[in-house]
This record gives C-alpha cells, structure tokens and sequence, in this order.
C-alpha cells in the first residue's frame, strides 16, 4: 500500500474522535469511567495506524469505508450524549 495512515480518512476521523472524547469528558468525576474511555478512543487510530502496512489495498479499502461509517457514528452518539455528562459540583 503506497500511502501512509496519515492519508486515510479513517484515522483522521478516529483522530478527531478521540479528541472530542477527550474534551467531552474533562469534567466526568468518574475517573475509571473517563480514563476507560479515553484509552478506548485512543486506541482506534492506534490500532490503525500499527496495521495499514500488513493490508492489501482492496482489504484496506474496504476495511477504510466500514470504519469510517463506524467512526462517523460513534461521534455522532458521543456529541448527542455530551450533554447528558454534566460537570460534577
């Protein structure tokens, strides 16, 4: 595969859902919680990045339009339940 996980469009968008965790839980009070779930979003991009090289391009295509649709959903629901996390007293 000639590009590097730079390019796809599918770690930027993991990139920037980690981000938007990260700003989205800043004031959870529940430690565990938020620490579970930035290690979570951190290892998206991640675990992308480490296996662009061992794919085959159209595995990594494919792959690349099932993640972003993934990713694309999962910060949609992250935005829609900000919210709901409320800053503790």
């Amino acid at each position: 595969m000639g590009t590097g996980f730079h390019d796809l469009e599918v770690w930027r968008e993991a990139k920037n859902l980690a981000v938007e965790i990260y700003r989205s839980t800043a004031n959870l009070n529940d430690y565990g919680l938020r620490g579970q779930l930035r290690r979570a979003a951190v290892s998206v991009p991640s675990n992308i990045a480490a296996e662009v090289g061992l794919l085959s391009p159209t595995v990594a295509t494919l792959l690349q339009a099932r993640a972003t649709v993934l990713a694309k959903r999962i910060g949609a629901l992250i935005k829609s339940r900000s919210a709901s996390i409320a800053p503790g007293p």
